[in-house]
């Protein structure tokens, strides 16, 4: 099954998912068209498994994150770079996210699939939000809003450097947004115990 979704992403990348065909990812596979429909009754479904092996590390690494030890921008941070790290590294794959996107405004399994990682998404990240504000580092913040925010900023700058990878330094841009949009309130956090230590 991995070498039949490598020759996948090869062949998307290349002509797109409209002009891709099973033949040809067969071919680039090395196994028959009838080997290939064993696995994959359809390219709706092979896009379908492509796009959940591709969110799969994302879903892992927020989910490490909000297990883990060590103070709370610290890991979303550590997620964050990994997460940019998965994502550069799909390479001619780029373009294939704008595809994905396009179709997921349609209903069917790749919106459904993509609605279902982002759920996971966004939980993993309230989590590990409503643990700092619990152990006092961020201030009080609604866990959801945040986590569909940083959703949003990731998701939103993954498109941007998708479009224009040599004017969106992803690598830079992603961690800093978040730190920016977490730092306040883990700077509100550390006045507010200061001025509780002032009082006392």
């Amino acid at each position: 099954m991995d070498r039949i979704l490598e020759a996948a992403a090869v062949v998307f990348a290349r002509d797109g998912f409209a002009g891709a065909r099973m033949e040809d990812v067969a071919a680039t596979a090395g196994v028959s068209k009838g080997a290939l429909y064993l696995s994959f009754d359809s390219k709706e479904r092979l896009i379908q498994v492509l796009v959940e092996r591709l969110v799969g590390s994302e879903l892992r690494r927020i989910r490490e994150a909000a297990a883990g030890d060590g103070p709370t921008i610290d890991r979303l941070i550590e997620f964050v770079s990994g997460y940019v790290e998965d994502v550069t590294a799909v390479g001619d794959l780029g373009p294939v996210v704008l595809e994905l996107y396009a179709r997921a405004g349609r209903a069917g399994p790749i919106r459904e699939t993509l609605r279902r990682s982002l759920d996971a998404f966004v939980e993993g990240l309230e989590r590990l939000i409503d643990a700092g504000v619990r152990r006092g580092e961020l201030g009080p913040v609604d866990g959801r809003t945040l986590a569909v925010e940083i959703a949003a900023l990731l998701e939103g700058t993954v498109l941007l450097w998708v479009l224009d990878p040599a004017a969106v330094d992803v690598a830079r841009v992603a961690p800093e947004g978040v730190r920016h949009i977490v730092g306040g309130l883990a700077a509100q956090a550390a006045g507010s115990s200061r001025s509780g230590e002032a009082e006392a």
